[in-house]
């Protein structure tokens, strides 16, 4: 093994949605079949936030571990 010392990783958020002055919708970033944003239609998260006009899932408190069986 190397002596090298593991560096840390940021973590940028990424939107779950925008919001689209024009059509007054929230918007994913996906496309629709037509090739356009596709609008929001999940549950709400109960927490996270917002940031010129983009919303953010708040990020979780503990890494994921795999589950092995």
């Amino acid at each position: 093994m190397s002596g090298a010392t593991p560096t840390a990783q940021t973590l940028v958020a990424q939107p779950f949605a925008m919001w689209d002055r024009t059509n007054g919708v929230w918007e994913t970033g996906q496309l629709d079949l037509y090739g356009q944003p596709a609008p929001y239609s999940e549950t709400w998260p109960t927490s996270g936030w917002m940031h010129n006009r983009s919303a953010y899932r708040r990020p979780l408190s503990a890494l994921l571990t795999p589950v092995v069986f």
